[in-house]
């Protein structure tokens, strides 16, 4: 026989010769913990849901049993009133178990939507507990109380190819209905750390991929029924989407399942017709929800606010931040002052803010004075602050763009601001705070200090005002906020 034929049949004849992989084999376990934090409550008059998280030894089970053919079910126990359990003591083997009634209680919790925390929810109608019942037919919760227990089964095949199963413990009972105390959930505290990035699609088109921390009783709560987030959203100096909607409209967690992390795209899901990310900003901040029983909503605050803004500031004072950044969300930082926010403000950089504050309240554009009485700037925002009457010069045709602004001239001129936002309010100094240097004001900026300190825009300290005092950039940013937030009900 040719030598290369003998070489190439031996080599079939030993391919041949090797068995082909076997489906992998699953250690049988000896036993289950059971379900944890098992609960129950009612989504609604007809709708009951079971909720229950599995422990990590669960978790291993089921990853090691991946391929094998062996499969993890959860059986749902139940009783009413003094009634007997349901399956009682039966085996999955028992036909009752699985007599098209008895397998509604047989779930594989592979097939079950799980969340980070590794917990399952689950469903029941009336017509699970008896088929015979017509569909409209509701849970009396009223007058009857309603027991549930659960537990796992393993199964697996054995040498013989007979069906074989490991039962779990059951649960402790959860009751609903009638003298049950079903779960207790009545505050939930907000998420942290909201970040935002933004993300294309296959198609180039950007959607916002949010991230944050869930605080430790919303991890809590969520054992005892979902806890999901919503996200509110605004596009620039426009209002959140939940100023002219019902909280409840809001966008929703996927599947209302507890997480840290969420693509939003506000176009695809109809909530905008457009993201143009050069030419908007757009701010977030989230909340967390959950409804421990059918007639109950309980909401965290608000997170903090993340935007898709480069950075809107730089070398602020910690304690200023929180205020700052809500500036920042309202669009009154200006470029000239971004990025030193502790150096101190010359009056030119708060004729601009004044100014931005005004076009921002109001949603006009200032128009600069056609005839310029300043011999030292040509400043175009200058020139609009004095065609709204907000500055002055210091004489001799000189405004001083460069020279720092004092604490009683900041007064004066967002006193000047508030009267052009709001021209029929009360801007009396009537009840204002008397200040132990109040003789070191000057006149014309007496009733500009005593309005912005009677209504807590720019208070003293120790009693006295400070009025020659040096005015940070940062301050000056936060006093307009504060004018800001008074008068648009922020």
């Amino acid at each position: 026989m040719n030598k290369r034929l003998l070489t190439m049949l031996l080599a079939i004849a030993l391919i041949l010769s090797i068995n082909l992989p076997a489906m992998a084999e699953a250690a049988i376990p000896a036993s289950m913990e059971k379900p944890q934090n098992f609960t129950v409550r009612n989504e609604d008059s007809s709708t009951l849901r079971l909720r229950w998280s599995n422990p990590d030894s669960i978790k291993k089970l089921m990853s090691d049993s991946e391929g094998s053919g062996s499969e993890i079910f959860c059986a749902i126990d139940w009783r009413k009133n003094s009634g007997s359990w349901n399956l009682a003591d039966m085996t999955p083997t028992s036909p009752k178990y699985v007599d098209g009634v008895h397998d509604i209680f047989f779930l594989n919790i592979a097939n079950l939507v799980t969340d980070d925390q590794n917990t399952n929810d689950t469903f029941l109608v009336p017509g699970h507990l008896d088929p015979k019942l017509d569909p409209s037919i509701t849970f009396d919760l009223k007058n009857n109380t309603y027991y549930f227990r659960i537990r796992y089964l393993y199964q697996y095949m054995d040498e013989a190819g007979q069906t074989k199963y490991v039962m779990s413990p059951y649960t402790g009972e959860a009751a609903i209905g009638k003298n049950a105390s079903g779960t207790s959930v009545t505050k939930l505290n907000p998420p942290q750390g909201l970040k935002v990035a933004v993300q294309k699609d296959s198609n180039g088109k950007p959607y916002f991929s949010l991230n944050w921390t869930n605080p430790a009783d919303a991890i809590e709560a969520n054992k005892a029924a979902p806890v999901y987030h919503r996200i509110d959203f605004k596009v620039g100096n426009g209002k959140w989407y939940s100023e002219t909607h019902d909280i409840g409209e809001l966008p929703v967690a996927p599947d209302s399942l507890l997480t840290t992390t969420d693509n939003f795209n506000p176009v695809e899901e109809s909530y905008l017709s457009e993201v143009v990310i050069e030419a908007n900003t757009y701010y977030f901040r989230i909340l967390l929800e959950t409804q421990p029983a059918a007639d109950k909503t309980v909401r965290s605050a608000f997170s903090n606010i993340a935007s898709t803004a480069v950075e809107s500031y730089r070398e602020s004072s910690s304690w200023a931040v929180p205020e700052l950044d809500k500036a920042a969300q309202y669009g009154l930082i200006t470029d000239s002052i971004k990025d030193k926010m502790n150096a101190p403000i010359t009056r030119q950089e708060f004729a601009e803010l004044a100014v931005r504050l005004y076009e921002v309240y109001t949603g006009k554009k200032a128009i600069p004075a056609s005839v310029n009485p300043f011999n030292d700037t040509k400043d175009p925002e200058t020139l609009k602050a004095y065609e709204l009457k907000i500055v002055d010069g210091m004489g001799a045709g000189k405004f001083a763009p460069s020279q720092l602004t004092n604490r009683e001239q900041v007064a004066t001129m967002l006193f000047r601001v508030a009267r052009l936002l709001k021209p029929g309010n009360d801007f009396s100094a009537a009840g204002a705070p008397a200040f132990s240097d109040q003789k070191l004001i000057s006149n014309w900026a007496l009733d500009g200090v005593k309005y912005m300190s009677k209504n807590s825009i720019l208070q003293g300290a120790n009693g006295k005002f400070s009025p020659k005092g040096t005015c940070t950039r940062e301050m000056a940013v936060i006093i307009a906020t504060r004018v800001y937030e008074k008068y648009s009900g922020k």
